[in-house]
């Protein structure tokens, strides 16, 4: 099972304004209210997780990861440092 990073949003064109600003680079998706993205090691959404928290203000997107099989778990500002320990403790480099 990989994990999963899932990005939604009820304004167009908000995910691709956040993925432009992460990648640094223009980003063009299909689906304008919904991005997906498997990771095979669980530790590399660290990056994103991060970008999305200190740029949270600037956009209208809801952030969910997935770890397990139909278990979703919101990412924020009063959620994210726990996620970030959990995630280097339950796969450690």
């Amino acid at each position: 099972m990989f994990s999963t990073v899932n990005l939604f949003s009820e304004k167009s064109g908000e995910i691709e304004k956040f993925l432009n600003l992460f990648f640094n680079k223009k980003i063009n998706i299909n689906n304008k209210l919904y991005w997906q993205k498997e990771y095979t090691n669980p530790i590399d959404m660290i990056d994103i997780i991060s970008t999305f928290v200190d740029n949270s203000e600037k956009f209208e997107i809801a952030f969910w990861i997935s770890l397990d099989e139909n278990i979703f778990i919101s990412i924020n500002d009063y959620t994210v440092n726990d996620i970030i320990k959990y995630l280097l403790e339950r796969y450690p480099i």
